[in-house]
């Protein structure tokens, strides 16, 4: 979804300038619709002040007010929250919008029915609470733009939207549900989100260009397709998580017009709707989790449609050989296949020099597939890839030297793959590398500073399951901050790893068996106040658990120490770590004795002691 093709920009640039072309210093307000405003304001909470400029005299000067430089009306009220911002997901590099700090709130007030030349709204990003979408919206008849996309509204979409014959643009996408209240007789769980009877109202739009509905529950989909189909000028269409069933029988369907296509989460079965073969102008596909059962993909669709710049196939278990074609693709922007059973040769995507989009590629994701072979030094020529995740696959052979050449490069994830070698020292100069994720292979060699030296952006490393040793320069400053340090079964040790000590955003640390034999450093109880994970087994660590241990670790929830030479007794500061509910402490060389305090504590620790793994020497 977060891809939008260059005519949808085209079209919203235009529609824009009509605004701005309307607009003029010299309009002057008329009074009723001023006072309209002024109500629908009332109906408002502004926490943080947006309209503090609807207190001036003319109105056409306020905030998201635009008038006609002709005839002084409202025709444009554009009150998005400005504040959205997006957070990447960590392992799958979608975005996750957040709303910020400059959420209205409150109801929309019926005043807005006397803004009568209004063309243009938009409310999306907003917090209406759960409300519903008022009705009388549909009596703006002049309305060209409706935009009222993840803003907390509720219940049924109102079928009087089917009375703007004007509409070019509506968007009602809803990726929000209300889960503070339980669903009950009363206040059925449907109650909060949005849902549609059917989708017939809008073959009264002829006009409608950008239809997104995502996320909204159509009871009665039942000729969803049809209705589709008598929209001439439709070319976005968001109907992803609509359950909407499949329409296996539509073969003729003509739906050339359409460029953006979301049809993802809907449950289809197990064939690839035959309609789907007869696109021709798609940029944007998106079938993601349609399917749980084995199908294929149509090599006819890709052949069809050689402006193609957004493909996700992502969980739909589909089978066959690695998708035909995608070398004439040269639009080709994003491409996930994540979470399917595609085998076939990782050299046909990145070592095809006759490949036309080296140049477009940013995102590939194949992800949990049987892709096998080796990765060409050929991927160094995708100067714009962004995000890389071959994981759980069975690519071998070298990780290529290359890869240090990728700077756009911010996610790297090759685990559990049959890769060998060394990590290539250039990957250290990637400043764009959040991710990196080489574990469960057969890497060997050394790993220093010089592999980690300018990863600036650096918040997850993982080399754990490998054959590596980490040679580290004791005064060595990391250049990040790690969220996860994540090196397992490598050889870290005979000393306790001391430039961790300038972590200090940890959630999760693993140094499990990497042969460390020296004591609890003083200083690892106050790495980082987030800290939710950490394992320190399968070590020789040696002496007491430090007093004062667990004092900042507020947050703990799984500890193990397991399988050391400790000794001595459990500082009474464990008690300070009231999420913990794993603690391992099996397997000591030498039995760890309960402190003199701990018969006075252990029944308001008890919740500690329960863990699945739990043992005391």
């Amino acid at each position: 979804m977060s891809s939008i093709m260059p005519s949808l920009m085209l079209f919203t640039l235009f529609v824009l300038g009509i605004f701005q072309r309307a607009s003029s210093a010299s309009s002057t307000c008329i009074k009723t619709e001023r006072e309209a405003l002024l109500r629908f304001k009332q109906g408002l909470v502004d926490y943080s002040n947006c309209l503090s400029s609807w207190t001036e005299e003319d109105c056409c000067s306020w905030e998201g007010v635009r008038c006609s430089e002709r005839s002084g009306h409202v025709i444009k009220l554009d009150l998005t929250n400005p504040c959205v911002t997006p957070v990447p997901l960590e392992g799958d590099y979608r975005r996750k919008m957040v709303r910020g700090n400059c959420t209205l709130t409150g109801q929309v007030h019926p005043s807005l029915i006397e803004l009568k030349h209004l063309r243009y709204l938009d409310l999306s990003w907003n917090n209406f609470s759960n409300s519903r979408i008022p009705a009388f919206l549909g009596s703006l008849s002049n309305l060209v733009y409706l935009d009222l996309s993840n803003a907390c509204f509720a219940g049924k979409v109102p079928l009087q939207l089917g009375n703007l014959s004007n509409l070019q643009y509506l968007g009602l996408m809803t990726n929000y549900r209300d889960d503070s209240h339980e669903p009950s007789v009363d206040n059925p769980v449907d109650s909060h989100y949005l849902s549609v009877e059917n989708l017939q109202w809008l073959s009264n739009l002829p006009s409608l260009r950008h239809l997104d509905l995502f996320g909204i529950s159509i009871r009665n989909a039942e000729g969803w397709l049809h209705t589709i189909k008598m929209l001439p000028s439709l070319k976005h269409l968001g109907l992803g998580s609509c359950r909407l069933p499949d329409v296996p029988s539509a073969p003729h369907f003509n739906l050339t017009s359409i460029e953006f296509l979301d049809l993802s989460e809907n449950y289809f079965g197990s064939v690839v709707p035959i309609w789907l073969l007869n696109l021709t102008s798609i940029e944007h596909l998106d079938h993601s989790t349609n399917f749980l059962i084995a199908s294929s993909f149509p090599s006819e669709i890709i052949k069809n449609n050689r402006q193609l710049a957004f493909l996700d196939l992502t969980l739909n278990f589909m089978e066959g050989e690695i998708l035909g074609n995608l070398s004439n693709l040269c639009q080709l922007s994003e491409l996930r296949l994540a979470y399917n059973s595609f085998h076939g040769d990782i050299y046909k995507i990145l070592g095809d020099s006759s490949a036309c989009f080296h140049d477009t590629l940013s995102i590939l994701n194949l992800g949990n597939n049987n892709v096998s072979g080796h990765l060409g030094n050929e991927i160094g020529s995708f100067k714009n890839l962004e995000f890389i995740d071959l994981s759980k696959n069975s690519v071998e052979g070298l990780i290529p030297t290359t890869l240090g050449q990728l700077q756009s490069l911010k996610y790297l994830n090759l685990r559990e793959n049959k890769l060998s070698g060394s990590i290539p020292r250039g990957i250290g100069q990637l400043s764009n590398l959040y991710t990196l994720d080489v574990s469960n292979n057969h890497l060997n060699g050394v790993v220093t500073e010089v592999h980690l030296a300018n990863l600036t952006s650096l918040t997850r490393l993982d080399i754990s399951m490998n054959e590596l040793a980490v040679s580290i320069n004791p005064a060595w400053t990391a250049p990040f901050q790690l969220k996860y340090i994540g090196m397992s079964n490598c050889r870290a040790g005979p000393q306790f790893p001391t430039w961790l000590q300038s972590q200090r955003h940890i959630s999760g640390l693993d140094l499990s068996n990497t042969s460390i034999a020296t004591i609890i450093p003083y200083w690892l109880s106050n790495i980082s106040s987030v800290i939710k994970s950490l394992d320190l087994s399968k070590n020789r660590l040696t002496g007491n658990i430090p007093g004062g241990f667990g004092d900042t670790m507020a947050e703990l929830e799984a500890l193990s120490l397991s399988d050391n030479f400790l000794n001595g007794s459990i500082p009474d500061s464990f008690c300070k770590m009231k999420e913990l509910i794993l603690l391992d402490l099996s397997n000591c060389w030498v039995s760890l004795q309960f402190g003199g305090s701990w018969a006075q504590i252990v029944l308001g620790f008890y919740r500690a002691l329960i863990g699945p793994r739990t043992h005391f020497c």
